[in-house]
């Protein structure tokens, strides 16, 4: 498995010191987000930059993105990001990943403090492109965060899970797919439920709507009824507009 390691840098020191291992992107973590001269130093290696927005206002993040494209960012990503640790679920407000989105035409993401998997299974439902959650090797450790980390067996549902909800999220579409074509003979159609002779009316007692869909749609019921056949038709035929004589 290939894996991209990159850091956080806290200060201008630290970003020098990365630069030095050429470290290939840079988080800036939420409680520095405010440090406009941390977000210039990164943003001015051309590296990748990545904001986390926690503790954050709208005016904030504006000035945060700004000081990053001025200074050169030409790969930025936010990160919504609520921080409590752990975040409970129903302050993850993951409907501010589609704000963000509206507001920002840059890729939005999303840094996980709550407990397992769903909130980050169902932020990149809503459109985040990045996840962010922290792993432990070990649950039974202590440590301030590992009551929000993931052991491996998480880690693995969690990359499989969030690939599935991105696979998951397609794009708009009202066609007929292919898994559905087998499916439409189960649709409803109009059949000849009685025997009918050629000149008599097509009435609700010897057409309904049935399934198979081999037969009109039964949009045309009531379009139908009262027009002449022209041919004797058996019952158990799918109705079709030749056996109709619709001249009046």
């Amino acid at each position: 498995m290939d894996i991209t390691i990159f850091s956080s840098p806290f200060d201008n020191s630290a970003v020098d010191f990365l630069e030095e291992l050429s470290c290939p992107a840079y988080k800036i973590a939420s409680f520095e987000m405010v440090d406009h001269n941390l977000i210039e130093k990164v943003a001015a290696t051309s590296k990748p930059v990545l904001i986390s927005t926690g503790l954050a206002n709208q005016l904030e993040i504006q000035e945060a993105v700004k000081v990053a494209n001025k200074a050169g960012c030409q790969d930025l990503v936010l990160f919504h990001c609520i921080s409590g640790y752990p975040t409970p679920i129903s302050e993850a407000n993951l409907l501010t990943i589609s704000d963000l989105k509206e507001k920002y035409t840059i890729p939005i993401g999303f840094s996980d403090h709550t407990k397992g998997i769903s909130a980050s299974i169902s932020a990149i439902a809503i459109g985040a492109s990045m996840i962010e959650k922290h792993f432990t090797i070990n649950q039974s450790d202590r440590g301030y965060d590992i009551q929000f980390s993931l052991d491996k067996d998480d880690m693995f549902d969690l990359v499989k899970l969030c690939h599935e909800a991105w696979e998951a999220i397609g794009k708009v579409n009202y066609e007929l797919l292919e898994s559905e074509k087998q499916n439409l003979k189960f649709r409803r159609s109009l059949y000849v439920v009685k025997k009918i002779k050629s000149g008599e009316k097509f009435s609700e007692s010897n057409i309904q709507s049935i399934r198979p869909g081999h037969g009109l749609h039964p949009k045309y019921l009531k379009q139908v009824i009262g027009e002449i056949a022209i041919v004797d038709i058996e019952p158990g035929t799918a109705l079709k507009w030749e056996h109709i004589c619709n001249d009046k």
